[in-house]
């Protein structure tokens, strides 16, 4: 089954940048990740 939901690897600190229920954009083509709301 494919669930085509986007993945961010390559970033050895994302847990660190990203926390649970931050709004992100992943643009895979472009390879950006955008923080669009962060939650606190």
């Amino acid at each position: 089954m494919i669930s085509n939901k986007p993945c961010i690897v390559g970033i050895s600190d994302i847990t660190d940048i990203l926390k649970d229920e931050d709004l992100v954009e992943v643009d895979a083509n472009k390879g950006m990740v955008k923080i669009l709301k962060r939650q606190k």
